[in-house]
């Protein structure tokens, strides 16, 4: 009779195979898909096998080209999101105003075309505004000055900085010895990591240097709060930092984000942050949005039925990625609260074309891809509405309406 074999280790053998490729390296990473290792273990990968050329051959040069003609400016290859099947909404400048998806996406274009060329004024301004020191970039500029540039749009060349400088320039240090510590979601981690931002050159190869960064930084994660642990959420995070910032950086902001900006509440058992806010969001969809938050109520839509993922990842996949940086900038500078606001101004999208009673169009509408028809108008609104005093107090007292229902035992009764 065969000798029993022992039990796989399945979290030990997912972290020794993306050490072995982070240390080796994947031949001709960004061009080839990759081979699977993790998932099925009938091909191991070579242990002794010596570290991947970074030299090209010629056919894989060829690839190379080709895709690097075929991706646009941030890297992506696809950057439409998983559901883009669907038809996106589109965001008008004025409520009343929408126009087809054709013509929004083309007025897109032309809109970036034009800030690539202004982003190059931009990164002279902003370098007036960055004092580096130690290999770091200090905002040395008064607050107001910084916040209406934010809201503007950071030049991509000065963002992971700017980024950085917003959160207060975080220093937890990515354990070094990382993956020799056992995580319970490795496994969980290792499925979703190639299914994060599939669509850019970075993370395109199985195993390759953006992949074992991500797998890295995400177990990492995963031992930084016993009661968070591993969130779905965090991924697209993390593959959004690890695009502007080397990876120890890209995990002291993860971090960050978890401590500073409250995605704890957000991320641990019972989501007591993200029901927080939906509370707020659908406070304010009362005053700002009247008849859809009626209208949505009437069939049984609660703003946790549309805007969970929005939270959760910052509107990664549902809003073109250039739109999601914008957020990310407004987002570090003043918190959740430019979430809330983004999210209203969607429903605000749809408002005036809600049937009565809705339609099933409008609860399809809030789960397809979004499309601003403006950048700079969403983000001026955003500005505006967080610059109200009336905001401002809505904003306050429906946080604090939460926190009594909380205090009293009655939040699982108004929670929608």
């Amino acid at each position: 009779m065969a000798a029993a074999r022992a039990p796989v280790d399945e979290g030990a053998y997912i972290r020794r195979t993306y050490a072995h490729f982070a240390r080796n390296g994947v031949p001709n990473d960004g061009v080839d898909a990759g081979e699977e290792h993790t998932r099925h273990k009938h091909a191991p990968p070579l242990w002794d096998a010596p570290p991947a050329s970074r030299v090209l051959p010629a056919h894989a040069f060829a690839q190379d080209l080709a895709r690097q003609q075929s991706l646009d400016r941030f890297g992506f290859y696809d950057a439409r999101p998983a559901h883009a099947h669907t038809e996106p909404l589109v965001l008008p400048r004025k409520a009343h105003a929408a126009k087809p998806p054709s013509v929004a996406h083309a007025q897109q274009v032309r809109s970036r075309t034009a800030d690539t060329r202004r982003d190059a004024r931009r990164v002279a301004k902003w370098a007036h505004m960055l004092e580096l020191r130690d290999g770091r970039a200090y905002l040395h500029a008064p607050l107001a000055v910084v916040r209406r540039r934010v809201y503007k749009g950071i030049p991509d060349a000065w963002r992971g900085a700017v980024w950085f400088a917003l959160a207060q320039h975080p220093d937890v240090q990515l354990p070094a010895e990382a993956l020799r510590l056992p995580s319970v979601h490795d496994v969980q981690i290792d499925l979703d990591v190639p299914r994060t931002m599939r669509g850019h050159v970075h993370f395109h190869t199985r195993y390759g240097r953006g992949q074992c960064d991500l797998f890295t930084g995400l177990h990492a994660a995963s031992l930084l709060c016993d009661e968070c642990g591993y969130c779905q959420g965090m991924g697209p995070l993390l593959g959004t930092l690890l695009l502007y910032m080397v990876p120890a950086d890209a995990y002291a902001m993860l971090a960050q984000l978890h401590t500073k900006y409250g995605f704890h509440d957000l991320f641990r058992p019972g989501f007591p942050g993200l029901r927080a806010e939906l509370f707020v969001l659908h406070a304010l969809l009362e005053h700002y949005t009247p008849r859809a938050a009626h209208a949505l109520a009437s069939c049984g839509v609660a703003p946790s039925a549309f805007a969970t993922g929005w939270y959760m990842t910052l509107f990664s996949g549902v809003l073109p990625f250039a739109t999601q940086l914008r957020l990310w900038d407004a987002f570090l500078l003043d918190g959740r609260d430019v979430i809330t606001l983004a999210a209203v101004a969607v429903v605000r999208a749809i408002e005036p074309r809600l049937g009565t009673p809705p339609t099933d169009w409008a609860i399809e509408a809030l789960s397809a891809p979004l499309l601003p028809e403006s950048d700079d108008a969403l983000m001026q609104w955003i500005a505006s509405r967080l610059d109200d005093a009336r905001t401002q107090r809505l904003l306050h007292d429906a946080h604090a309406a939460w926190a009594a229902h909380c205090a009293d035992g009655t939040a699982d009764d108004v929670f929608l």
